[in-house]
């Protein structure tokens, strides 16, 4: 019997599937993993092709949907067609460079868990895409997004409320004991969901940051399939037993006692109402100015010279902390080593060492 099961889907272009592949093909015992790919109608005729091919010389072995199903259903179909008690779900935009489908697999036993995934980063840049997910009031996030993953170095495995299902480890008898991908999902929650309750049910759902692969993100699920206003409120009424707010748990564990002496006046950026969740920390926050805004923020531009000048502390409140990392001059004008940044993904970066000031 193979070691374990690939599950692919797949829609997306030639030059995707092809670097996906051929990287794939690359590792030394791929023979001894069974490779499943289900075409979820894909169109692109060259991709097809490639897909046939590998399909009659035996490295995969490819279903073809003639209707458009979604990543939940395209995936279920791919798992009955498995024969091993393992299942690996990994997207085209993932890229692995080493060993890590046997260490997962170790992993899954040392640590006695029905699901895990690795520390996925950015190929761009090399920081941390997904360390797992964090949950707020209402909202999730990939943990620790664009940090650098030496902020995880020496820890064997973390306990996450819910992973990323782009590349993810999985017991088949677990996954169709909690029902297997929901269908209702079409590209979005599904492996949400499913770890969710993996995690509430107490089996296990755990992020090995020493285990690493490369996540291109985003790149396989067509955004024109991404329309979730009604995704995102089943999503939370019908998790509302499996999900527990963490973020201000995991704000916690990354806070100095240097950090909590201080008193702060939050500027936030963000539509989330992060500043509850963070006094629950500890941190003295006196006042709050809410600035909502998207992309890149120049402070210049929406911070009065008072602001640049007074002697407050401050913390940024952000969707991510490279949101503002573009105002290096502001801050070496502020002077100001205690101003912090403190991002929806869990970040707490003192700007002062970040930005070498």
């Amino acid at each position: 019997m193979k070691k374990a099961s690939l599950i692919v889907s797949i829609d997306n272009d030639y030059e995707l599937a092809s670097n996906f592949f051929n990287m794939l093909f690359l590792i030394k015992n791929i023979s001894d993993y069974e490779i499943i790919v289900v075409s979820d109608n894909c169109e692109n005729y060259k991709t097809i092709m490639l897909l046939r091919e590998y399909d009659r010389n035996g490295q995969i072995k490819l279903i073809e949907l003639t209707e458009r199903h979604g990543f939940g259903r395209a995936n279920n179909i791919g798992v009955k067609n498995s024969t091993t008690p393992n299942l690996f779900f990994i997207n085209t935009d993932i890229i692995l460079i080493g060993n890590e489908l046997d260490e997962l697999l170790q992993a899954k036993e040392k640590f006695n868990c029905k699901a895990i995934q690795p520390l996925l980063l950015y190929p761009q840049t090399g920081k941390i895409q997904s360390a797992g997910h964090i949950f707020g009031t209402l909202f999730n996030r990939h943990a620790l997004e664009n940090n650098d993953p030496a902020i995880l170095d020496g820890i064997d495995a973390v306990e996450r409320s819910a992973l990323t299902i782009a590349f993810c480890l999985f017991e088949k008898d677990i996954f169709w004991q909690y029902g297997g991908f929901n269908e209702f999902y079409y590209n979005a929650y599904e492996g949400l969901e499913l770890t969710a309750r993996i995690h509430y049910a107490g089996l296990g759902c755990k992020l090995i940051p020493s285990i690493k692969a490369y996540h291109i993100r985003q790149a396989t699920r067509k955004n024109i399939y991404l329309n979730e206003e009604q995704q995102t409120p089943y999503f939370w009424t019908n998790c509302i037993l499996y999900i527990k707010e963490d973020y201000s748990d995991f704000i916690t564990h990354y806070i100095s006692p240097a950090l909590l002496a201080k008193k702060y006046t939050a500027v936030s950026f963000t539509h989330l109402d992060l500043i509850p969740l963070l006094e629950k920390t500890g941190l003295h926050i006196n006042e709050t100015i809410n600035i909502q805004l998207s992309g890149n923020i120049e402070l210049f531009n929406v911070l009065p010279y008072t602001l640049l000048k007074s002697s407050s502390n401050y913390l940024f409140v952000c969707e991510n902390f490279t949101q503002i990392t573009s105002n290096k001059l502001w801050f070496q004008l502020r002077k100001n080593r205690n101003d912090i940044v403190i991002d929806s993904n869990g970040n707490v970066i003192s700007l002062s060492k970040f930005l070498q000031i």
